[in-house]
């Protein structure tokens, strides 16, 4: 996969974020959603998914690589985007925990690691 860093000058990110395209499931409460990956850093990602989800929403983000991924996260922001007549929205999460495989990628060395593995 090729790495491409997201800049905008305008914003104050203290991490870098990277483009991706990786399918997930969003689980909200006993509700899954099938979704996009779109970009993430060390301390958040953002998706794309056709279902509403408000802001301070506790979610779990799950995706397999090598290893099955489970990402618990808090929705920051929503912005709603129609899709060819669509609903879709782009969602701003913060990262809370980040288990990869049986293991806990806990901080920050980990998780540039693990960012590292994903994004090669």
């Amino acid at each position: 996969m090729a790495i491409e860093e997201l800049v905008d000058e305008s914003e104050r990110r203290e991490h870098p974020r990277y483009a991706v395209n990786i399918p997930i499931d969003v689980q909200v409460g006993s509700e899954v959603v099938n979704g996009l990956m779109v970009d993430i850093s060390i301390e958040g990602l953002r998706i794309s998914i056709p279902k509403l989800i408000k802001p301070s929403t506790d979610i779990a983000v799950t995706f397999s690589t090598r290893e099955k991924v489970i990402i618990l996260s808090r929705t920051v922001w929503t912005l709603e985007k129609n899709t060819a007549g669509l609903p879709a929205y782009l969602i701003g999460l913060k990262i809370y925990t980040i288990q990869a495989g049986s293991r806990d990628v806990q901080g920050m060395a980990e998780r540039t690691a693990f960012l590292q593995d994903l994004l090669s």
